[in-house]
């Protein structure tokens, strides 16, 4: 547990978190009980997916109705925190207003990186669905003042985007600190009883993401989650009655996502030793946990699997942009870009045994880091008033 400094035991100091989409509530969510713990009081706030994240993790987040600059700024005036952190978001603006509203009224900032790709437009007037716009001219007009990044890379690369050096504080990624643990400590059989994978079968699950929902199906990117899924079954039909083992294909869609996204397929599944299966709910976690190999994109959840060991596959057929996943820039795990190594990578996951997991190392006590960056800038909110 963080020691409060002096100058707060005589009026705890507030802390205000806010997120919109799902990684950026992931990053808020492990700060919350270390605030209070520490002798902050932490006003946790939230749109959309943030609050189902927030439930999920049994916090009562209270809903950021505002969502103009003006309107958010009279939001902060009322609360007057000592200090904003915030998650960063694909499309919404909240956050985006909210550092100007919090530099507006001298009230300082900080916002944390969930993942390492789109670093630019996260703090551009862009989002994901006018991405094409932000890279013809990449401005960065919103920025909070200080940026929690997940490691040396990632800075590395945001300086290189654009982005000010000296605004990037390397402190590590809080979800990935209890993650690990948080896995191992899955009761692995009862979640796959309650899928209902039998023990004879292989569970893969296809990570999906919502591409076409964010930036359209002619997106610059090369290709989208539909595309690769059906690369994907095409490969599967080709190996069905070569299988070793049946296999459950589990679909875990990304919160964004609806449920039919992906019905179709399942109505008109034909292969014989392969069944399509819709999640239903089960938790990221409890997901990796489960799963016997996970494939995908880009998707956190593949890092999520990669640092809790969990072998991974990276299927981006149609690549035309620099790769999205940290992973395969770093060179730790090559991606599947064609339909020919997909058939023979695929026929060595199912029929050659255990699949390897690989090597993602990951700075240590994110959370301890953000703690004393946290102190240091409230200490000066104080000093300063």
């Amino acid at each position: 547990m963080t020691t409060p400094p002096p100058a707060f035991t005589e009026s705890a100091p507030k802390i205000l978190l806010f997120a919109h989409d799902p990684g950026g509530a992931n990053t808020i969510i492990p700060l919350v009980q270390p605030l209070q713990e520490a002798g902050y009081i932490p006003m946790l706030y939230g749109k959309r997916f943030a609050l189902e994240k927030y439930r999920q993790a049994e916090l009562e987040g209270v809903t950021l109705e505002a969502d103009t600059e003006e309107d958010l700024t009279i939001f902060l005036k009322e609360h007057q925190p000592h200090l904003l952190i915030t998650g960063t978001s694909a499309n919404d603006m909240t956050e985006k207003y909210l550092w100007q509203a919090a530099r507006s009224l001298n009230i300082a900032s900080m916002a944390v990186l969930d993942q390492w790709m789109n670093y630019g437009i996260r703090f551009s007037a862009h989002g994901m669905d006018t991405l094409q716009h932000y890279q013809e001219n990449p401005q960065h007009p919103y920025l909070p003042d200080t940026l929690c990044v997940m490691d040396a890379f990632a800075k590395e690369e945001m300086t290189a985007a654009g982005l000010p050096k000296a605004r990037i504080e390397i402190t590590g990624q809080p979800y990935f600190q209890h993650l690990r643990q948080s896995v191992a400590n899955l009761n692995r059989e009862a979640i796959r009883a309650r899928l209902g994978v039998t023990p004879e079968e292989r569970l893969l699950v296809y990570v999906s993401e919502p591409i076409e929902l964010c930036q359209g199906a002619s997106t610059p990117l090369g290709y989208t989650e539909k595309t690769i899924f059906q690369a994907l079954l095409n490969t599967l039909a080709q190996l069905d009655n070569q299988l070793t083992s049946p296999v459950c294909l589990l679909i875990k869609g990304h919160p964004k996502e609806s449920r039919e996204a992906y019905q179709e397929y399942i109505n008109e599944n034909t292969l014989k030793h392969i069944r399509i299966q819709l999640d239903d709910g089960t938790t990221p976690w409890e997901v990796v946990a489960a799963s016997d190999h996970l494939i995908g994109m880009s998707s956190m959840l593949l890092i999520e699997a990669a640092i809790c060991d969990k072998p991974i596959t990276s299927i981006q057929i149609g690549l035309s942009q620099p790769n999205p996943l940290v992973l395969c820039r770093q060179g730790i795990l090559q991606p599947i870009l064609d339909e020919s190594t997909l058939l023979e990578h695929l026929n060595t996951v199912l029929n050659g045994g255990k699949s390897e997991s690989i090597d993602f190392p990951i700075i240590e006590n994110p959370v301890e880091r953000i703690l004393a960056l946290i102190q240091t800038k409230v200490s000066r909110s104080l000093t300063a008033t």
